[in-house]
């Protein structure tokens, strides 16, 4: 899986050498992606220049999910470790968004020293 400057979260198998899905609702490059940690779930995590955080439904093949933190680029997110939580750093801060309430948490300052 990759995001794209072209706006775009693409996954792909690399067995058969083909793209198998497309997601697109970003507006600016998407600087990163990874797989929700819990496989069964077979959803995608995507960030972007945009100052938001988009859960793509792969089976589904479409948007599950869209927090939007910022008016500046998503810098890096992480998820926790049961893929409930996302924190997500952008313009000197750290965001947490509750993936389960489909709600953002909380915010905390990091200013730069």
């Amino acid at each position: 899986m990759c995001g794209t400057a072209g706006r775009e979260v693409v996954v792909i198998d690399w067995k058969a050498s083909k793209i198998t899905h497309r997601f697109k609702g970003h507006w600016a490059i998407v600087l990163d992606v990874k797989f929700h940690p819990d496989e069964s779930k077979l959803l995608a995590i995507s960030s972007s220049q945009d100052g938001s955080v988009k859960v793509w439904d792969i089976i589904m093949n479409s948007e599950a999910l869209s927090f939007s933190a910022s008016t500046h680029a998503i810098q890096d997110f992480q998820l926790s470790n049961d893929g409930k939580f996302i924190i997500a750093s952008y313009d000197e801060k750290l965001g947490f968004f509750s993936v389960e309430k489909k709600a953002k948490w909380g915010e905390l300052d990091f200013p730069a020293t």
